[in-house]
C-alpha cells in the first residue's frame, strides 16, 4: 500500500491514538507526558505483553499459512520471565497471551473462510488535519466480500469485558484510523472492529455514520488539549500504574 504524498509543514503539531487516550483518561495525565514531557509512560508488564503479542499476530498476518504452533513457539522465545515478580503471576499471564494468540488465530482463520482478505497490516500513515499532524498505525486492514474495507484493531482486553466497554466509550480511535486511511491511502473504510483478545469478544462500528459535524467535533478537542489552561486529574482503570504525583492519590 502506497501512502498519498504528504508535505508537512514544521510548525504542525503531530498528534498519536495514544495522545488523545490519554487525555480522555486523564488530562493532568496527558499534561506530564506531552506538554511538560515528564518521564512516566506505563511500563508495567502487560504492556510489554501488548507489544508482544502486536509483533507476533504481525508475523502471522505477513505469513497467514502458519501454524498455531509456530505462534505458539514464537510467544516462548520472545517472552521474558524477567519482566514478573514471581512465578504465579508469570504463569497467569503466559496463559493469558497465549489464550490471545489462540482467540486471534481461529478468528482470523474463520474471516477468510468467510471471504474477508487481509489488505494490509502495521499499516503507518500521517495525514495533515488544519494545524495538526495525524499520525498512526493500522493493524489490519480487511475487505470483504461486498468490496467494503474493514478497520481491525485488536488488544489484549481484560478478562472482564465490561472494563474493555468502558474505555470505548469515549474513544475516537475509529475516527482517527478512518482519516488516516481516507486522506492517507484514498481508502474509505466502512466497519471498525475493535477485538479484545482474551475475553474473545469484538465491537463493531459503523464508520458510514461519520458526519462532517463529528469530524469538526474531533478537531476541537485536539485543539483543547494543547489550548485548554487547566489540565486536572480524571480516575480511571490506569491510576494505580501512573507514576505521576496526583491529589487523586
Amino acid at each position: 500500500m502506497n501512502q498519498a504524498k504528504l508535505f508537512p509543514s514544521p510548525d504542525l503539531i503531530t498528534v498519536t491514538p495514544s495522545m488523545v487516550a490519554d487525555y480522555l483518561r486523564c488530562p493532568l495525565r496527558f499534561k506530564y507526558l506531552y506538554l511538560e514531557r515528564k518521564k512516566g509512560k506505563l511500563t508495567k508488564f502487560y504492556f510489554r505483553i501488548g507489544h508482544l503479542l502486536h509483533s507476533i499476530i504481525y508475523e502471522f498476518t505477513r505469513n497467514p499459512s502458519m501454524k498455531f504452533l509456530e505462534l505458539e513457539r514464537s510467544l516462548k522465545e520472545k517472552w521474558d520471565s524477567n519482566w514478573f515478580s514471581n512465578s504465579e503471576e508469570e504463569k497467569k499471564w503466559y496463559q493469558g497471551a497465549f489464550l490471545c494468540l489462540k482467540n486471534f488465530w481461529e478468528e482470523f482463520n474463520k474471516m477468510k473462510k468467510n471471504g474477508k482478505i487481509l489488505v494490509g497490516s502495521e499499516i503507518p500513515f500521517k495525514i495533515r488535519f488544519k494545524k495538526f499532524l495525524l499520525s498512526g498505525r493500522v493493524d489490519a486492514l480487511l475487505k470483504n466480500q461486498n468490496g467494503e474495507y474493514e478497520i481491525l484493531e485488536y488488544k489484549f482486553g481484560h478478562e472482564n469485558f465490561e472494563e474493555d466497554l468502558v474505555l470505548l466509550k469515549e474513544s475516537y480511535q475509529p475516527l482517527f484510523y478512518y482519516l488516516g486511511l481516507k486522506y492517507g491511502y484514498k481508502i474509505e473504510p466502512a466497519l471498525f472492529t475493535f477485538f479484545f483478545l482474551l475475553p474473545n469478544q469484538q465491537v463493531k462500528m459503523d464508520l458510514k455514520e461519520i458526519t462532517q459535524e463529528t469530524i469538526e467535533k474531533f478537531y476541537s478537542l485536539i485543539e483543547e488539549m494543547f489550548t485548554r489552561k487547566d489540565y486536572p486529574p480524571r480516575k480511571n482503570l490506569y491510576c494505580q500504574d501512573c507514576v505521576f504525583d496526583c491529589p487523586l492519590k
